[in-house]
């Protein structure tokens, strides 16, 4: 499933001049992977995005996840920032954010990652 073709449409978004920090549209699915705890409010993480919850999920080997939308980041006074960064494996990833939360986090309580491994960056190695 990775990679979605979503990151090279963001990718030409910016080349044609959008704004890195609203080029993710807000009924983008928002996902951050693995089990440690959401930083606090007002400071950076990475997470991943998609137009769908798969194709945000398929973007991080992680088999735990917390999602949310773009646009609920933002409604709450938070910032999603695209900025694509290359894996652990080396493989240009074009669906990671940096994502700011600005009150309340709207991310959701771990789930699974509907993605299988084998789907997933860089294959779930």
């Amino acid at each position: 499933m990775f990679p979605d073709p979503c990151g090279d449409v963001l990718a030409e978004g910016v080349r044609q001049g959008a704004n890195s920090r609203t080029v993710v549209p807000d009924d983008y699915f928002v996902v951050r992977g693995g089990t440690q705890a959401l930083p606090r409010s007002g400071q950076a993480f990475s997470a991943h995005v998609g137009p769908t919850l798969e194709a945000a999920a398929s973007a991080l080997p992680y088999g735990q996840i917390r999602v949310t939308t773009a646009g609920e980041i933002r409604r709450l006074g938070g910032m999603v920032q695209w900025v694509p960064e290359y894996s652990r494996h080396g493989t240009l990833n074009r669906q990671h954010v940096h994502v700011t939360e600005g009150g309340t986090s709207t991310f959701s309580a771990l789930r699974p990652n509907p993605v299988p491994k084998k789907f997933r960056i860089d294959g779930g190695t």
